[in-house]
């Protein structure tokens, strides 16, 4: 079964081992997160080039009490009256719509790798958590099941922020694509080899992200090094507890010193720790060697 880390087909998600994490198993569900709040800076960010000559007065003017539908009404007048060349109001509406797309967006993150040392240290608690091994067919059609608007990409590594064009919908109101603004990262996130799932939230359903997933299509588990036997053997009984969880598969992940990546070797019955770890799914303890003192 060790093949099954090694399939093209196999998206690996890194976590810590915390309640959040217990409880997404055990409602086999996935926590789409607001843009805003991951760990890149420049999560969602991107530059609107100049469409104010392409807005009809009456829509722009629309656009703006959109915008500052929460200040009082004498402000944006007096914002925009020294503004000929529109840049304040390009500033303010991009400002806008990013934060738009970084609230009611949803983002679900996955790498195609299980060896890169630095996702276990920053998404798996320094090793100590673990990392759950998905296949993407069986995962892409569950959660096109729950969200039929649903999009999933590989991530696009560049040096600079997107430019992008507003496009216009029948009635002339402006729109970005928000969904092609979060299929891109800056370089620096490059070994993450990052590939996500994105969704567009209802403003009422913000808040309720967690989205459904077939138990079928997580096939594994690969431990951190660093995780302690008894959160492991929770894991095992949490798996063997819920049902439809049966078909799982156990690794443990260890560091390699000459390639400096991380390796990870399935827990069979000839593991060391197999005893130790599957002990309350009725592991025979192994017999114990000894030797015998032969007498001269």
């Amino acid at each position: 079964m060790t093949k099954l880390i090694e399939d093209e087909n196999i998206l690996f998600k890194y976590v810590p081992f915390n309640t959040n994490t217990l409880k997404n198993l055990i409602n086999n569900e996935l926590w789409f997160g607001k843009p805003k709040n991951q760990n890149d800076p420049y999560e969602g960010e991107f530059v609107i080039d100049g469409f104010e000559k392409d807005l009809s007065k009456e829509r722009k003017i629309e656009l703006i009490k959109e915008i500052h539908k929460n200040a009082p009404s004498f402000i944006p007048e007096e914002k925009y009256r020294n503004d000929p060349n529109d840049r304040i109001f390009l500033w303010d509406y991009s400002f806008w719509i990013k934060e738009l797309i970084k609230d009611l967006f949803g983002i679900c993150c996955f790498s195609i790798t299980y060896e890169e040392i630095l996702l276990w240290t920053h998404y798996s608690d320094s090793h100590k958590g673990l990392c759950l091994v998905f296949d993407q067919e069986l995962l892409d059609k569950s959660l096109k099941n729950q969200n039929s608007d649903i999009v999933k990409s590989n991530i696009t590594y560049t040096e600079n922020i997107p430019h992008v064009k507003v496009n216009f919908r029948e009635d002339g109101s402006p729109f970005v694509n928000g969904y092609s603004q979060l299929k891109f990262k800056v370089h620096n996130f490059e070994y993450e080899k990052e590939f996500r799932y994105i969704i567009l939230f209802d403003k009422d359903e913000s808040s309720q992200r967690a989205v459904k997933f077939d138990k079928q299509a997580l096939k594994g588990v690969i431990f951190g090094e660093n995780m302690s036997i008894e959160n492991r053997r929770t894991i095992i009984n949490l798996f063997s507890s819920v049902s439809g969880y049966n078909h799982m598969v156990f690794f443990v992940s260890t560091k390699n010193i000459e390639t400096g990546s991380i390796s990870a070797m399935e827990v069979s019955e000839q593991h060391p720790d197999y005893y130790e770890l599957f002990r309350d799914q009725g592991a025979e303890e192994p017999f114990p060697f000894f030797t015998t003192r032969i007498e001269k």
